[in-house]
């Protein structure tokens, strides 16, 4: 069986300290969620929560909610006395035992401990509880500690000094951050190995330790500015250590892969050279296996040992969608893309189909369901449609789309039997080629069949690799040993980690290193190593496949990938993930406020009734739905079975998914002209406020008065009230929409509506400056990266001269570091609960009219919300996408789909404006892209969500390859943004394929074919 990988294993650290998972329930909840989640005590249910410790299994009776309890204060008391001022000397048992008492009398003395103390049953119409901060107990943030362990009861933690406990400030409430440091050893490393010519020699397994990376240093001939080359005085150019040293000359090596995930190989050397006389021929004919590896008919054979075939002779297979066209032309370039593509005429298609794709004794097999229902049980296999000889001279194997990472097979017709007579052209022609256009669904996957196509045709690989480096615009050079002559291409030599600390070893010679990157690092970003073409990114993630061995070229697959001649390079980026803190140009730093969310009353402006509503906020919208499928947080002190502090931040994330898909509407926060308390009994449906923040009165005073201290709240509050009307009013509050709707909600009590308000006004001012931020940031971006001069050139403030000269077009090789922020590494790792959101159009089928959504990518599903002018609150459409066996692709691959007349390459590119001020004239087909899709219940194929998963124990059901599939279609604004798009879209629906492997591997092994063709 196949083992269950996690999604993010390939970048598998944990996100910078300051990206943090930080919500706050609001206002109390309904005594029945609150029974729901906290077990009687008289119930048996194995319930688990903060109170647990990895010794008990589960708490079912009041002692063991007890002893819970003291696990719990015992693991968080050293981070409960440092966040209240406490120091490292005064810590000790006494000290240990004084704090861990008073942290039992105040949460013994809360409201919400006196509540699970006493909790013997729920009322239906009863409210409980109050305010509190999400993974928060007593201050102390338990969702991001790293570990659980226990706290210090004599000593300080080891290294103190280097400890933080920085401490977050918000409207009401205070949270001690814990982290977790790693301690430099107490002795010194081993004497690193000795340098020649300022490299640094041994066995790989050396380089892999970072001691013994010394800084690479000039030579005593050399002086600082002769370190630092460039041809073009911009870029600087360094030299990585020179790996090629472990590639030896020595006949007698041997290499052996390592035993534990993420080592290389290491490199044996005998002591002394044997010299037992020549070897007989008929010895030499005999050998065989690792025999001939190691002598030189072994390294001829190097180039195919990534191809070894099967047992039956299968070397790869897959499905794939593919596009099979053929022309009459003997040539379609050295390099056929979807660029080439545009411009070659006379190329007969057929439709998008779904193929097995079988790689074995030199060809592609491409088989499909037979026509005829029952032809499979009788002949055994499926029916062989297409072959492809690679061994034909005049086979070409090209990049297609680098977005897409789809492949293209240009080869000579090859007849294959039982063809029917529309495809006789494909098989039987004297002249012309046909053309493949290969779609796998895992991107990862497809770069294994385009590495390993490529090294079997014979690519070969460079003498040195350039790997830039965009935050420092520097270039370094690696140098490749000879890996055609080592054992079974050795490709594992490089691997990521390795590369990257002689990355960062090398670039630390570079002046601007302690400014622009050391400070950066110790805020807690890392580098990583990227694929780039253009301005688009492919992050080196994924160091296994779905049967867990490794794939020892994730970091050497770049260099196979060309698209019409241009090659992609290697770039050693900082990882970037979605900021939590903005610097305005004053230099104040705004943190991001706590996200929301609580139950509210909806009032109906016609009716005047009320609609109970549950709203929560995720990043940077207002969410709606159902109080009966709100997911609420778990109170404090009771939460569903989590060992630790991870897993509850992964449920955390969960939670937030299923409240999106279950969210019946969204409200762009942007959309909200001001939050303001009620002052009229009678709701009003709109207003006629400007958009002047000063005007609105957004940052207006909120009077208190003591009633609002005096309401107790619910009806129990309204029921002494002398003027309930008033009172109902004072529990208001308004939403004033840009579209000039009013939207009046009613909180539990006075006190709540005011936290509501001044939390909602802190989340709009935010989002609105970082939306202005983001819109700036990605119109510099999609400028140069489609390397046209701007549609509106700039105009240089105060400057009147008429003979300026215009503005030079952007360069698309250009260092651009902003662009990890356009792919960054939230959606690898499930930092947030919604992975990507933007507005674009989509088509109603292939005909219809485009409409405008909202769009919203959580956790394998694609939730669509109509956007309408006149409407401030989107309403969710029917349909949710879920992306299990589903295709992305795009551009001119995609537009072949458009019904005939509706897409036209040859019309010019139209120039177009948009409200956030982006200006763009990307032709239409770099605006397209489509999601080929199975319909899949919400849930099924393991991802979370809210509605029934349609599921056996097996998994949802293998669709055959002939099944119907369902085609969306969509437009952005910019090529980047698709780009993006389709790069998050690819990237959940490889993370969905390795949660659930044993069924990925089975969709690939479904379906026999021919034994012997």
């Amino acid at each position: 069986m196949a083992p269950v990988l996690q999604p993010h294993e390939g970048l598998g650290l944990l996100p910078p300290k300051e990206h943090k998972h930080r919500r706050r329930f609001i206002g109390p909840m309904p005594e029945t969620v609150f029974a729901s989640e906290v077990p009687a005590n008289r119930q048996t249910r194995k319930k688990r929560g903060w109170f647990s410790s990895s010794s008990r299994a589960s708490a079912t009776s009041q002692e063991d909610v007890e002893q819970c309890l003291h696990d719990v204060i015992k693991v968080h008391a050293y981070e409960f006395f440092k966040g209240h001022g406490g120091k490292d000397e005064d810590w000790g048992e006494q000290e240990e035992k004084s704090v861990r008492e008073e942290m039992l009398r105040r949460w013994r003395q809360s409201e919400w401990g006196k509540l699970r103390r006493a909790k013997e049953g729920g009322t239906k119409n009863r409210w409980v509880g109050t305010s509190f901060d999400i993974g928060t107990f007593l201050g102390v943030n338990v969702l991001d500690k790293d570990t659980l362990t226990t706290s210090p009861t004599s000593s300080p933690p080891r290294s103190p000094a280097k400890s933080t406990h920085p401490i977050s400030i918000d409207t009401g409430t205070e949270s001690v951050a814990g982290e977790t440091f790693v301690t430099a050893p107490d002795q010194l490393s081993p004497r690193p190995p000795a340098r020649k010519n300022g490299v640094a020699s041994g066995t790989l397994t050396d380089l892999q330790n970072p001691s013994y990376f010394p800084l690479p240093t000039p030579s005593e001939e050399q002086t600082p500015g002769d370190f630092l080359q460039g041809s073009s005085g911009v870029m600087d150019r360094l030299h990585a250590p020179d790996v090629s040293s472990l590639a030896h000359s020595t006949a007698d090596h041997v290499i052996t892969p390592s035993q534990t995930k993420g080592k290389g190989k290491q490199v044996h050397y005998e002591d002394e050279v044997r010299d037992d006389g020549p070897t007989s021929p008929s010895e030499v004919l005999a050998r065989s296996g690792p025999e001939v590896a190691e002598t030189s008919a072994g390294a001829v054979e190097a180039a195919r040992v990534d191809s070894m075939p099967e047992e039956d002779g299968v070397i790869m297979r897959d499905r794939m969608l593919v596009r099979v066209s053929h022309t009459d032309a003997d040539s379609v370039g050295s390099a056929f893309d979807e660029n080439r593509n545009r411009i070659t005429q006379h190329l007969d298609y057929e439709d998008w189909s779904e193929f097995m794709v079988v790689w074995r004794k030199g060809r592609l097999e491409l088989y499909e369901d037979h026509s005829l229902p029952g032809k499979e049980w009788v002949t055994k296999h499926k029916h062989l449609a297409f072959v492809v000889p690679l061994e034909s001279p005049r086979t070409k194997l090209s990049l297609y789309s680098f977005v897409d990472m789809t492949f293209c097979f240009v080869c000579p017709p090859t007849p294959v039997l039982g063809v029917s007579k529309d495809r006789l052209r494909f098989h039987t022609a004297r002249s012309g080629l046909n053309v493949f256009v290969f779609k796998v669904k895992i991107r990862s996957r497809a770069q294994d069949w385009i590495w390993k196509l490529w090294r079997h045709i014979g690519g070969h690989l460079p003498k040195s690799i350039e790997i830039r480096c965009p935050t420092l615009d520097s270039r370094l050079k690696l140098d490749l040993p000879n890996l055609d002559a080592l054992i079974l291409s050795d490709y594992g030599l490089f691997d990521r980690d390795t590369v990257v600390q002689l990355c960062k070893n090398s670039l630390r010679t570079v002046r601007e290193w302690g400014w622009l990157v050391q400070r950066r690092i110790d805020e807690g970003l890392s580098f990583e190593l990227a694929w780039r073409m253009g301005a688009k990114l492919d992050w080196v993630w994924q160091l296994n496949d779905l049967h867990g061995q490794p794939r020892d070229w994730a970091v050497l697959y770049g260099l196979a990938l060309n698209q019409g001649g241009k090659l992609s390079h290697l770039e050693v980026r900082l990882k970037i993930h979605n900021p939590s803190k903005l610097h305005l140009k004053d230099g104040t730093r705004l943190d991001e406020p706590l996200g929301i969310e609580g139950y509210l009353d909806r009032i109906k402006p016609a009716t005047q009734t009320k609609e109970p509503v549950y709203v929560a906020t995720h990043g940077g919208y207002l969410f709606a739905m159902s109080p009966q499928h709100a997911h609420p947080p778990s109170p404090p002190g009771a939460s569903p079975d989590i060992f630790s502090p991870k897993d509850m931040r992964e449920a955390e994330v969960s939670r937030g998914a299923k409240q999106v898909l279950a969210a019946h509407g969204v409200l762009d926060l942007r959309n909200i002209l001001a939050v303001r308390r009620a002052f009229h009994q009678t709701p009003r449906h709109t207003h006629d406020d400007s958009n002047n923040d000063d005007e609105v009165g957004v940052w207006q005073e909120l009077e208190r008065t003591e009633s609002d201290d005096e309401d107790r709240g619910g009806e129990d509050g309204l029921a002494t009230a002398p003027n309930k009307p008033r009172k109902n009013m004072r529990r208001s509050f308004e939403l004033l929409m840009v579209t000039g709707h009013v939207v009046r909600l009613e909180a539990y009590s006075c006190i709540v509506a005011l936290e509501w308000i001044n939390r909602l006004r802190a989340l709009i001012t935010y989002w609105r400056m970082r939306h202005q931020m983001d819109a700036k940031q990605e119109m510099d971006l999609a400028q140069h990266g489609a390397g046209r001069a701007r549609v509106t050139p700039l105009k240089h403030a105060h400057v009147f001269d008429q003979n300026l000269p215009p503005e030079d077009p952007p360069d698309p090789e250009s260092s651009l570091p902003d662009l990890s922020a356009v792919y960054n590494l939230c959606l690898y790792q499930n930092c947030r609960p919604i992975l990507k959101c933007g507005k674009l159009f989509a088509r109603k089928g292939l005909r219809g009219q485009y409409e405008h959504l909202q769009l919203v990518l959580v956790n394998g599903h694609l939730v669509q919300f109509r956007i309408k002018p006149t409407v401030s609150l989107y309403f969710k459409k029917r349909k949710t996408i879920n992306l299990l066996d589903a295709y992305v692709c795009s551009g001119y691959f995609a537009a072949q789909t458009l019904p005939s007349g509706q897409f036209r390459p040859d019309m010019p590119a139209t120039a177009r404006r948009y409200a956030d001020g982006l200006e763009t004239d990307d032709p239409e087909e770099d605006t397209l892209f489509m999601l080929w899709y199975h319909y899949h219940p919400v849930g099924a194929g393991g991802a979370t969500g809210s509605g029934p998963a349609a599921q056996t124990k097996k998994g949802p059901s293998i669709p055959p390859l002939s099944a119907k599939r369902k085609v969306a279609l969509f437009r952005t604004r910019s090529k980047l943004e698709r780009d993006a798009w389709c790069w998050a879209l690819n990237t959940e629906i490889e993370k969905m394929a390795y949660s659930n492997p044993e069924r990925e591997i089975l969709l690939r092994e479904t379906g026999d074919i021919v034994q012997d063709p």
